[in-house]
């Protein structure tokens, strides 16, 4: 039994010891291999122009890519152009056949419908800056004549970085009352996760409720009640002061008819 197990190294060594370039390439062999796995699994190279152009597992997986956001609508959707992971020299060239070449985003359970304008104005600051949204779904056109579906619009959580730190804009939109919560698409695949999220939104537009900011304020009693005392004041104040410059055009009259 140990002759057999000598005779089964002696064998082994000698032949790694005839195949030892092969055993020193083995390493950067796997290395490599999973550097190519990695490449074509999160397409690291990939510079994705339309909606359509996205993996189907990129989205089931919630992958977060970033992007410039270019322009904002006024109904609050955010033109953005994805920034591939590594940027080759010509990932900017044009390809003929695409003609919008942002993806269109909207804020995942955010509708600035009572006030468009104020969420349209406050992510104006955002133009030009590089941002990370996170793919949760895919909106399509809904058409009963289309043989095929069409992509319209990706829902996404929108991260705004800064320095070390960043915040969420579905969150803080909706927390400041610049918009209010609404819920996630019907067809958009529920879990634990996403439930989280919708009831954190919905505790965010609780507090912007509870501290009346935005599209929530109202004035309280008291704001009406000192309100209504400013506006008696200035009428008190100008009635005064329109009485007074009579009493002094009076004046000079009467000193003018005696002398």
């Amino acid at each position: 039994m140990g002759e057999r197990k000598s005779s089964m190294m002696n064998l082994t060594s000698q032949f790694l010891d005839d195949n030892i370039k092969v055993v020193r390439a083995l390493p950067y062999a796997l290395l490599g291999s999973f550097g190519l796995y990695c490449c074509y699994r999160y397409r690291i190279f990939s510079h994705f122009k339309t909606i359509r152009s996205i993996p189907d597992n990129f989205i089931a997986n919630r992958v977060s890519l970033r992007g410039q956001l270019i322009d904002v609508t006024p109904q609050c959707t955010l033109q953005v152009e994805h920034i591939p992971i590594v940027k080759l020299p010509f990932y900017k060239l044009r390809n003929k056949d695409v003609i919008q070449e942002t993806l269109p985003i909207k804020i995942l359970g955010m509708d600035p419908a009572l006030d468009p304008m104020l969420a349209y104005s406050n992510l104006q600051h955002l133009k030009g800056k590089s941002i990370w949204f996170q793919l949760w779904h895919r909106e399509h056109e809904q058409d009963d004549h289309m043989k095929e579906e069409k992509p319209i619009y990706l829902h996404c959580l929108v991260y705004e970085p800064y320095w070390l730190f960043g915040n969420y804009l579905n969150t803080t939109m909706i927390k400041k009352g610049f918009a209010r919560f609404t819920p996630f698409p019907h067809d958009m695949p529920t879990n634990q996760r996403s439930q989280k999220y919708e009831t954190k939104l919905k505790k965010a537009e609780a507090v912007a409720k509870r501290n009346r900011r935005g599209i929530w304020y109202e004035p309280s009693k008291s704001e009406i009640y000192f309100n209504e005392m400013r506006l008696k004041t200035n009428v008190v104040k100008k009635k005064a002061n329109w009485l007074w410059e009579r009493f002094l055009t009076m004046k000079e009259k009467i000193w003018k008819s005696k002398k």
